[in-house]
């Protein structure tokens, strides 16, 4: 499974004679060309070169990378885990599909572009009837699966950390790091940056001498070169050229500013200036010690290794490891939640696009969402009532629930003041508290009279009834007429004069029927699977111990 030699050529003169910025990438797309390259060997032999590679072979490529492809499979027999790969063969990840199929995506974009000179033969531009970019496209949901999953850390876990980077002391280090590599001001300046400042590791990495301005200063200007402005209390951090964008600066506690100027004051003198991956100049690093630039794995193999130790946090939770990045979604999410704007938290990150990048950071706390639902809630609507401020202040019957009209388009009400409890809330029975037309016209004519919603649930015993209709067809109807309206707590409350007056004070045939149909629900409730945090047995339970308070009331009476 060789690479044919015009292949190979092909692969040399792009990575040679193609402008680019960052070699690990260019070098890797030049890897996946030459993976490629074997695939041609293996199944399409007479393809040597981008002109003869058709749309039905572009599809064919596409097919086999997204369906057969396993890790290893196009590996050189030189490759030292190729037998590991052999022996337990393992699926492309959607990374690795983007990365193969973007391979040829950029050389046939190249190619259709500039001339390039292969085996000293200079090759014209690349002409086609049909478009790689479109063959080659990645498919929707391999892009989806790629797409970027920040873990936000658990919020205890997350102060825990911020505390024990604040309180990091030389005792701590030494009894948590058997053999500290750097001293204890370069520890505290790197872990507290990475607690605070929401950077990425590399951007931590690479951090320059000087990067720190306290509070304001003239020079100071954002990646557009507009003056940033001035603010009290505040230090700034001069973030280093990313893969997005350009310096720029993001605010920082004075405590982390301090640390950092205390490393910055013990740091070795005299180090050998770096050649920076991104800006191509000689740099003068923070992290930088006796002429070594912090190391790639030194926030997720030292440094938060160090702090979990220190705050008693394990380095693995539900969600996995604890890594460098995990910072970047934990900030977010905290700021979001302590009302920052998206768009101030995306300026914070350094997203270039934040209305499209920032989703994937900002995780919604649970609670939050379970309080919005609660007052969503679809069992639970808004009813228009009069408020009568006037009678409130006499203490008279004050709040009137709107019924549904009359046959004439009349409103009609209800003014007990358990409306809320009724099980005939949606279909009234006109009982003592019932309002009609003329009486609710008049309610809405009082001088003190405001329309207010009032949020009224559907009744716990009500939906609770409605999910245990049995088999036999047991109908709403049914559960209705089973139950009566809520007593009302005085004569004030009377309002329609052809229903007797039922007293919560006095023991009615109607009273101790309820009671013991009271008593029956309940002891279904509590033979099934409900317990004291079902709302419709805590609604039971309340109105059995009224009924029994009024029994003995009138015990005590007579």
């Amino acid at each position: 499974m060789s690479i044919t030699p015009l292949w190979r050529a092909w692969v040399s003169a792009f990575y040679e004679q193609t402008p680019y910025l960052h070699e690990r990438s260019h070098r890797q797309t030049c890897h996946f060309l030459l993976l490629a390259g074997r695939w041609l060997a293996t199944y399409h032999p007479e393809v040597s070169e981008p002109t003869e590679w058709t749309e039905v072979i572009a599809a064919e490529y596409v097919a086999y990378t997204c369906n057969e492809a396993k890790r290893g499979d196009l590996s050189p027999a030189s490759y030292n885990k190729r037998a590991h790969f052999l022996n337990t063969p393992q699926k492309l990840s959607p990374g690795g599909i983007d990365n193969r199929l973007g391979a040829l995506r950029s050389l046939f974009a190249q190619v259709q572009r500039r001339i390039y000179t292969v085996n000293d033969t200079p090759s014209p531009r690349l002409q086609l009837t049909w478009l790689p970019q479109e063959a080659f496209k990645t498919p929707d949901d391999v892009l989806a699966a790629r797409r970027p999953n920040p873990k936000d850390i658990h919020e205890d876990s997350w102060f825990k950390l911020i505390w024990a980077a604040c309180t990091l002391t030389k005792d701590i280090l030494s009894t948590h790091s058997r053999n500290p590599q750097y001293p204890l001001a370069y520890y505290r300046a790197a872990c507290l940056i990475w607690v605070t400042a929401a950077r990425r590791a590399d951007e931590i990495r690479r951090l320059s001498v000087g990067c720190v301005r306290r509070e304001w200063a003239p020079e100071m200007r954002d990646e557009a070169g507009n003056q940033v402005e001035p603010a009290e209390e505040l230090c700034y951090l001069r973030v280093p050229t990313n893969k997005m964008r350009g310096e720029f600066y993001v605010p920082i506690p004075s405590y982390v500013a301090d640390a950092i100027e205390v490393w910055e004051s013990v740091r070795p003198p005299n180090q050998e200036m770096v050649h920076d991956r991104k800006t191509h100049k000689p740099t003068k690093y923070l992290f930088q010690y006796r002429n070594d630039l912090m190391g790639e794995r030194f926030l997720n193999g030292s440094a938060i290794p160090l702090l979990c130790k220190s705050a008693g946090v394990s380095q693995t939770d539900v969600v996995g490891r604890i890594t460098s990045h995990r910072a970047r979604a934990t900030t977010a999410t905290w700021m979001h939640k302590m009302g920052m704007a998206p768009s101030d938290i995306g300026r914070l990150l350094g997203h270039t696009d934040p209305l499209r990048s920032l989703p994937w950071y900002l995780r919604e706390d649970k609670h939050h969402l379970g309080r919005a639902y609660r007052k969503a809630n679809p069992l639970e609507r808004f009813v228009a009532a009069i408020l009568d401020t006037d009678a409130h202040a006499k203490q008279d019957p004050c709040i009137f629930y709107y019924l549904a009209d009359g046959p004439e388009g009349r409103p009609r009400m209800c003014g007990n003041p358990h409306f809320s409890r009724c099980i005939h809330q949606m279909h009234c029975v006109e009982c003592e508290a019932f309002i009609n037309h003329e009486q609710a016209e008049a309610i809405e004519k009082r001088e003190g009279a405001l329309l207010i919603s009032v949020p009224v649930p559907l009744p716990p015993v009500m939906v609770s009834e409605l999910n245990e209709q049995d088999e036999a067809g047991s109908s709403t109807t049914t559960i209705r007429e089973s139950h009566l309206p809520p007593a009302l707590p005085s004569p004030d409350f009377h309002f329609n004069k052809k229903v007797p007056f039922r007293s919560a004070t006095t023991t009615t045939p109607n009273l101790l029927a309820r009671l013991a149909s009271l008593e029956i629900q309940i002891a279904k409730k509590r033979r099934g699977k409900a317990d004291q945090r079902s709302a419709a047995l805590r609604a039971l339970l309340q109105e059995q111990a009224e009924l029994q308070a009024q029994v003995e009331r009138q015990k005590l009476e007579s």
